[in-house]
């Protein structure tokens, strides 16, 4: 999705499916009045499933580019740090460690 200086609203996820928001560039407030939520560059918001989903309204004051994934939820934690999303910290670190070298491309060999 992609908000410049506007606003977009968002469908409502399918029954029981959460969302997950990160924002690649500027800033996007998330929802409206005292329930919104602002969320800047390179940070995520995550969306737990409810039964009674409705339409989320995404706004903009600058030029912002963010990623929406929809999905059922598998009961996994996870940690977001940065582009990268894994379960653990250790392996957070190793796919950090991967980029870092230049071997991203052979971490999965």
């Amino acid at each position: 999705m992609r908000a410049v200086t506007s606003s977009t609203t968002l469908p409502p996820p399918p029954p029981g499916h959460s969302q997950w928001i990160y924002v690649v560039h500027g800033r996007s407030r998330i929802g409206a009045g005292s329930e919104g939520v602002t969320v800047p560059a390179a940070e995520t918001l995550a969306i737990k499933a409810s039964g009674g989903a409705s339409k989320r309204i995404v706004r903009a004051n600058v030029d912002s580019h963010a990623v929406l994934v929809t999905g059922e939820p598998n009961a996994e934690t996870f940690l977001q740090q940065g582009p990268f999303v894994m379960n653990t910290e250790d392996e957070i670190a190793e796919l950090e460690e991967a980029c870092h070298c230049g071997c991203l491309d052979k971490f999965y060999d």
